[in-house]
């Protein structure tokens, strides 16, 4: 169900919650082409919150999107607040995995109409990095790239895909982000923000194999960029 106004927690979330400044959206922007007919379309499961002026600091950054070409096995850091296992109960502090760019064949496999990860969603392969996923209540949490160095938003999670057991669990789960380069005029449109804002033009045409800090048992934030 959708509502009209969100408020979200800003900052890294230790497990002291009185630590975080709490901000209410002003307006919510959800894809048009998400739902048609009364129908789904994970294609377009994107939306923008819009949010008052917001001080950046140590524990609330800017970061760029990412705008450049993805190849199978590429390393990705995914974050998020949901359960390290499936059944087990939400975390109270924010966690990471790494994970890697599936093979178009076993993306194809699962996702209908899904082509490569350089279009409309990003597969993640469990299979490439055994026990490292993201879970349920992960979704909206956002998945990185790290190109020379520095971080990029690569995408926002979708859904997940049984592979085999429980959709974190299965050792052939399939995760599913959403591009958002892919949906970079919605964003535009939906904000007072430019193009030039939200890219870098600094991002390679493909990434580098460094690999990413951290696993989604490390309660660290991610490093800062």
């Amino acid at each position: 169900m959708f509502k009209s106004s969100y408020t979200v927690e800003v900052g890294y979330n230790s497990p002291h919650r009185d630590k975080q400044t709490k901000v209410k959206a002003t307006k919510v922007d959800i894809h048009p082409r998400y739902i048609i007919d009364n129908k789904t379309d994970d294609k377009y499961d994107i939306a923008v919150l819009t949010f008052p002026t917001i001080t950046f600091g140590a524990g609330v950054q800017q970061i760029p999107v990412d705008s450049g070409q993805l190849e199978p096995h590429q390393p990705l850091l995914a974050v998020g607040w949901g359960t390290t296992e499936e059944g087990n109960g939400m975390t109270n502090s924010l966690k990471r995995a790494n994970i890697k760019v599936g093979e178009p064949s076993a993306c194809k496999g699962a996702i209908g109409g899904f082509d490569d990860s350089n279009e409309q969603q990003v597969c993640a392969q469990k299979s490439l990095t055994p026990g490292k996923n993201i879970c349920s209540g992960d979704s909206g949490s956002g998945v990185f790239i790290n190109r020379n160095g520095k971080q990029y938003l690569l995408g926002i999670a979708s859904l997940g895909i049984n592979g085999g057991g429980e959709t974190c669990d299965g050792a052939n789960a399939i995760s599913v982000f959403v591009h958002v380069i892919s949906h970079l005029d919605f964003v535009v449109e939906s904000s007072a923000l430019t193009r030039e804002y939200l890219l870098d033009k600094k991002a390679n045409d493909k990434g580098d194999d460094q690999s990413q800090p951290g696993n989604k048992c490390d309660d660290s934030p991610p490093p800062a960029n």
